[in-house]
This record gives structure tokens, C-alpha cells and sequence, in this order.
């Protein structure tokens, strides 16, 4: 089974220290291609979902991981016991505070740190592709973006409604996506209605999209599912036939 060994990376952009992870593959002697992961609200860049991503992207497939701390997670969390308070008693208003001014920054910040990464000769800087879910995806759907290296990417947990303006800039940029998508939904989630999922995936502009939907709630992905993820990335940055 393919390991794969962490690089370490010192990335900051525009005076701000962005905290990195950077997995790559031990087997591999070729450049690899590399996947961009965002970690979801509440995570980090090292989170249990993000390791076991990376885990599953080198062993399967030979590709690098990086991820990198969300503007107030991991090593840059600032989250005071009043912020906490707050997120637990209503998410939207957390939201608006913490993550509204926020969506120009991550894009620097996860720019900066694919520089350092295909700067290194085992990161094929051609072959780049995202996954993201839930504050992955709202961090990500404008990075997509606004990088043309990415190729393709897998999004979802996430959805939109009139009103909320702190996912506005995503359903915005939604509109403006062109490479290949893969959607997650779940089917029970208690987080994101049924309604705004549909509504975030009609406007994702590309026409290379699919949408797969599972039961169970928000955070029960199956792990199918992810592997699922892992092999849509693998084929489209590889170059292998079918979706």
C-alpha cells in the first residue's frame, strides 16, 4: 500500500501566517497531481476528515494532498467563549461575523500555499484539483474560481436561500464554475434543506456536473461516497475515460 510522507511548507500571504499540510505520496517518483481539501466548520487542516482523505488519495491513487486552517480554525483559531457561544446558539450570525469578509483572504491563502507546493519537484503544478465539503465547499466554490489550475472538484453540504448573506458570495461564484463537479448531498441532513441544496446545484454553471445523494444526516457521508470523490478527482487529473 502506497504511504505517503508530510512536507513541511512556510506560506503567508499578505503578512498573515497561513498554517499548511502537505502530504505526498512515498512510492511515487513522477510528479503527482495534487488536491486541493478544505475542511468543514468546526475542523481543521489535520481533522480526522482531512488525514483520511489524504490517507485515501495517496494509497488509491498516488496523488498529494494539501490543506490549509480555515480563517479562525487550528492554529488560527480565535474563537472566544462569547464566539462559541454564539456559533451554538445561531450559526447564521457566527457566519456573518467570522466568515462574510473572509472569502478573498482564503482564496489568497490557498494560493499562496499551491505556490509553495508545486514549487517542490514532486507536485506536478498541471494536474490540481479541489475537495471540499460543507465550509470546504464555501470556501472553495470561489477559489475554484478563481484559480484556473483547478480542473476539477468535488463540492457539497452546503446549499443556499434568499437571505443568507453569508453564503451569498457562494451562490454568486456558483454561476461563474466551469471545469468538471461532483455534488454531495445528504438526504436527511438537519443543517442544509433539501430545497437550498437544489438550488445551489442549478446554479452551478458547468454542464460537466453530477449529483449523488445519500440518506443520513450532514456529517454521515458513506464512506463509499468518499471513495467515490476520491476516484471522480483521480480520473479527471489523470486523464483516465468515464465520469
Amino acid at each position: 500500500m502506497t504511504t505517503f510522507d508530510e512536507q513541511p511548507l512556510r506560506v503567508s500571504a499578505s503578512g498573515r501566517h497561513v498554517p499548511t499540510v502537505l502530504w505526498v505520496p512515498a512510492a511515487e517518483s513522477a510528479p503527482v497531481p495534487l488536491v486541493l481539501v478544505g475542511h468543514g466548520g468546526g475542523g481543521h487542516k489535520r481533522d480526522a476528515t482531512v488525514s483520511k482523505m489524504a490517507a485515501g488519495f495517496a494509497a488509491e491513487h498516488g496523488i498529494a494532498t494539501l490543506a490549509i486552517d480555515g480563517p479562525v480554525n487550528g492554529d488560527r483559531d480565535t474563537n472566544t467563549a462569547e464566539a462559541l457561544a454564539l456559533r451554538k446558539r445561531d450559526r447564521h450570525a457566527y457566519r456573518r461575523q467570522f466568515y462574510l469578509e473572509k472569502y478573498d483572504e482564503m482564496i489568497e491563502d490557498f494560493r499562496a500555499a499551491l505556490e509553495a507546493a508545486i514549487a517542490l519537484p514532486q507536485i506536478d503544478g498541471e494536474r490540481i484539483g479541489y475537495w471540499g465539503l460543507s465550509m470546504g465547499t464555501r470556501f472553495g466554490v470561489p477559489l475554484i474560481v478563481a484559480e484556473p489550475r483547478i480542473k476539477a472538484a468535488v463540492i457539497g453540504l452546503f446549499g443556499h436561500s434568499d437571505g443568507n448573506e453569508a453564503s451569498q458570495r457562494v451562490y454568486d461564484d456558483a454561476a461563474r464554475i466551469a471545469i468538471p463537479i461532483l455534488f454531495l448531498q445528504q438526504l436527511g441532513d438537519g443543517e442544509v434543506s433539501q430545497a437550498a441544496y437544489r438550488t445551489l446545484f442549478d446554479r452551478v454553471g458547468t454542464s460537466d456536473k453530477r449529483l449523488h445523494a445519500n440518506p443520513g444526516g450532514h456529517a454521515q457521508v458513506p464512506k463509499s461516497e468518499l471513495e467515490a470523490s476520491r476516484l471522480f478527482l483521480a480520473r479527471k487529473l489523470r486523464g483516465w475515460q468515464g465520469w
